[in-house]
């Protein structure tokens, strides 16, 4: 029965990514509609899946594995969220299939040592694991809207409007939300530094730790705070701004690996 609650958001975020994919290269808003249904109806169905893994602590064996899986959910919410609110048709291409490996992750996370399980259970460090999921959600969002900021800007200026061309919205709409994404997701990734520096305090006696798997998170976080602060007082936009989400999500990946694999090492 897990396995079934569990196939079913998967085969409905891969059958969805693939119709936003031919929408993508067709332009038919009959595939836009059925992959939005197929989506909407994985993230129902990932919503019972999940409710039911955090409260009643099913089909995981890690409560990390959870969270993992709790990281893919927010990434279809905040896709859903935003597809409605910009009606940006082809953002499903890009955010559906991250959230699909996201979601196929939480199967290879590492399990837990003895006495995870317990320390998972403490405040702060639940506080800085979710914070840290919800902030770089958004620096998903960041990263997908950059990418298409790049490849419409390099189509502009090479002044042959191929296909995306007409699947994409202007470079206002996508540099105006890749700073919206930004606004949000720094101030979220800030408070999750913060949480576990005091998880570490309680934990270890000190609120920082010079362990390597440490730094990856910290220059993350100091190339989105870089970011935001040029786009607020050196007026950073366009390709130097995209360019820099790009990056700083590759360092997201970088980090979480480090990070959460180095926790168990």
């Amino acid at each position: 029965m897990g396995i079934l609650i569990f196939t079913l958001p998967l085969c409905a975020y891969l059958v969805g990514g693939g119709f936003h994919w031919f929408y993508f290269a067709y332009r038919r808003s009959s595939l836009f509609q059925i992959a939005n249904k197929i989506v909407w109806a994985g993230f129902l169905c990932h919503t019972a899946f999940l409710l039911s893994a955090f409260l009643f602590d099913l089909f995981f064996s890690s409560p990390l594995q959870k969270y993992v899986n709790f990281a893919a959910w927010m990434i279809i919410a905040l896709y859903i969220a935003v597809e409605r609110r910009y009606q940006i048709k082809a953002l499903g291409s890009f955010m559906v299939p991250i959230a699909l490996f996201v979601y196929l992750s939480s199967l290879v996370s590492p399990r837990q040592e003895e006495g995870l399980l317990y320390l998972l259970q403490h405040f702060w460090l639940v506080a800085h694991i979710s914070l840290a999921i919800l902030g770089n959600a958004t620096f998903v969002l960041a990263f997908c809207v950059g990418v298409m900021y790049i490849i419409l800007e390099n189509q502009l200026k090479g002044k042959k409007l191929g296909r995306l061309y007409y699947r994409l919205p202007s470079l206002e709409v996508l540099d105006n939300l890749n700073f919206v994404a930004l606004t949000v997701g720094v101030p979220l990734l800030t408070l999750g530094i913060v949480t576990g520096s005091i998880w570490a305090r309680y934990t270890k006696g000190s609120f920082w730790s010079w362990e390597g798997r440490t730094w990856p998170l910290i220059f993350t976080w100091c190339i989105y705070l870089v970011l935001f602060w040029g786009r607020v007082y050196a007026g950073w936009r366009g390709r130097r701004a995209a360019l820099l989400a790009i990056i700083g999500f590759l360092m997201v990946l970088l980090g979480y690996g480090i990070h959460v694999y180095g926790f168990y090492g």
